[in-house]
């Protein structure tokens, strides 16, 4: 709903522009000329972007994998799920209702993750993460997430509460492990930028 209320509304530079133009700072070709020049600055750094080749060696620290010895932080277990089970996870996670009036974007993005795990191929971080914490559920265990835009994940990764467009009603997918009763085993909610607010919550 958020998401129609702006679109109904002028963009932010339309509306300065339009002002600069009524107080004569500006003419529209000048306005036209100083959009151009900047829109096309950034579609071309965009355009050279999609060239770069990402390889995560250039991402690690040699230094600091020396210097940690995972062995000191305790006994290791055995954590891992068979991929039958796995899969069949991935089907609840990914279950979107009927008459929910999901955004387009959101759909992409839960088809996709449907579809990476059905393949085999493709599966992101946030659909392990989502997994992780299914299995988790699926093992006894409470699962509580609070932090800043923790639903949507602050890099809009995550969107593991989904909003209504229409009605503004909420779903959270991981609730699928759980019976009406044993809801409160999974929380998910945002708070304010606060460390204090979240372990007070």
């Amino acid at each position: 709903m958020m998401y129609q209320t702006i679109a109904q509304r002028p963009p932010v530079y339309k509306l300065y522009s339009d002002k600069l133009i009524k107080e004569g700072v500006f003419s529209e070709e000048q306005v036209k000329e100083i959009w151009n020049k900047h829109f096309n600055r950034i579609s071309q750094a965009y355009a050279e972007s999609l060239k770069e080749n990402f390889d995560i060696k250039n991402w690690r620290s040699p230094t600091y994998h020396r210097l940690v010895d995972y062995t000191k932080f305790g006994r290791l277990s055995h954590t891992g799920v068979p991929e039958k089970e796995l899969k069949e996870i991935s089907k609840k996670l990914t279950i979107i209702p009927e008459n929910f009036n999901l955004h387009p974007t959101l759909k992409k993005i839960y088809d996709h993750r449907r579809s990476s795990f059905e393949s085999g191929t493709g599966v992101d971080f946030a659909m392990a993460e989502s997994l992780a914490f299914a299995t988790l559920l699926e093992d006894g265990f409470n699962v509580r997430i609070c932090g800043q835009d923790v639903e949507r994940g602050t890099f809009s990764h995550r969107h593991s509460v989904l909003v209504d467009q229409k009605n503004e009603n909420k779903y959270t997918p991981l609730h699928n492990f759980l019976s009406p009763e044993e809801k409160w085993r999974c929380q998910i909610v945002n708070s304010p930028l606060s460390e204090y607010a979240a372990m007070g919550f």
